[in-house]
């Protein structure tokens, strides 16, 4: 059986009152996508890369509006008639958008099997699956089970109810919630995600990117050095999503993809979107001194917020030196009774030293709170 994929993110919700917005390319879907591609026929909509602006944003209901193409506008773009229909989203408060695209696919494409993946489906799978038309969700990571979920379609026919990694919804409506797939160790092996298929131009030409500083000369791509995260903030769903356990790449894969970036896409920044980055000295030196040795002559960021533990003054001139000129550190909250209310493990003496000694570099330097 040949299979046509369809593979979409979903548009944003933002507030009206929003004065910024700090859109990004879809790695995690762009991921998943390239472990499938030499499996299947493969069409790509971005909706927000159609429409990234705040001024172009469509009215939607109780003081919000849609970012990027509507569900509708995004479904009139497909092409194909899919037989698999991959949906990424990453925020539940994208929810509401979210459901209605589901439910535009449903109408559209009324065979169409339709499977949801992401942060919100991985830790709102239950819910998602009985107030939607979806038919499965994948549980956290998705290379492995994407491909192994292709391969059973093309051979089968049909969706397999045991597959790990996944919950699904059966024909009389009960959810099945799968063994949950071993976490990927070596994430030097994963293909690099599949921005060819991607609107990656639509963004960079137009001065895009999470940084939220509208630096319109920036060519910005998002990248990933790591995965997962040791601590177990209470507000976050890295449990969900990854799990306690913390891999990383090899510096080397990292700063190839980097180098293919640059020259496929004249990416001149690049904003690192891991959870905790910044987990082991010893990678970061490695990492910065294999940079400078390469003299890409780029710059990067790390935007997502990040740890203080092993940025000491010494490894800060490092970062700054290797092209480092923005980094966000996550303290959460001030209040030591917040912190522990919400398990967040930080020594805020010490990051607030890391964070004095950040600026004294010129980096520019922020918090999440």
């Amino acid at each position: 059986m040949s299979l046509q994929v369809l593979a979409i993110r979903s548009p944003s919700i933002i507030n009206n009152l929003a004065t910024t917005i700090s859109p990004c390319l879809p790695i995690g879907l762009a991921y998943v996508i390239g472990s499938i591609k030499d499996l299947v026929s493969l069409e790509v909509i971005d909706p927000i890369a159609e429409k990234p602006f705040i001024s172009e944003v469509t009215p939607f209901r109780l003081g919000t509006s849609v970012l990027g193409l509507t569900p509708r506008q995004t479904v009139d773009r497909v092409i194909t008639t899919p037989d698999l229909c991959l949906i990424s989203s990453m925020f539940s408060m994208e929810w509401p958008i979210t459901r209605l695209l589901i439910a535009e696919i449903r109408k559209r494409f009324p065979r169409c099997l339709i499977v949801g993946g992401g942060e919100h489906f991985s830790s709102t799978y239950e819910f998602s699956l009985l107030h939607s038309e979806l038919d499965a969700c994948v549980l956290g990571e998705g290379e492995q089970t994407a491909r192994q979920l292709v391969w059973e379609l093309c051979k089968e026919g049909r969706l397999p109810e045991g597959l790990a990694g996944t919950a699904v919804k059966s024909p009389d409506g009960k959810i099945i919630i799968n063994q949950r797939r071993d976490r990927i160790k070596d994430l030097s092996h994963l293909p690099w995600p599949a921005w060819e298929l991607f609107n990656v131009r639509g963004f960079l030409d137009r001065g895009v990117s999470n940084t939220g500083n509208a630096l319109v000369k920036h060519r910005a791509m998002p990248i990933v050095a790591t995965r997962g995260c040791p601590y177990q903030c209470t507000f976050c769903s890295n449990h969900h999503m990854w799990g306690s356990q913390w891999h990383y790449r090899q510096p080397a894969d990292v700063l190839s993809e980097m180098e293919w970036l640059i020259n496929q896409y004249q990416a001149n920044h690049f904003d690192f979107c891991d959870l905790t980055a910044i987990l082991k000295k010893s990678w970061i030196v490695d990492f910065c001194k294999q940079l400078l040795a390469r003299g890409l002559n780029i710059t990067w960021g790390l935007p997502s917020g990040t740890r203080a533990e092993a940025l000491n003054e010494e490894t800060l001139k490092l970062l700054k030196e290797s092209g480092c000129n923005d980094l966000d550190y996550a303290p959460e909250n001030g209040s030591s009774r917040m912190l522990k209310l919400i398990r967040k493990q930080v020594d805020l003496s010490k990051m607030l030293t890391s964070m004095k000694a950040c600026h004294k570099t010129g980096i520019k330097t922020k918090a999440n709170i």
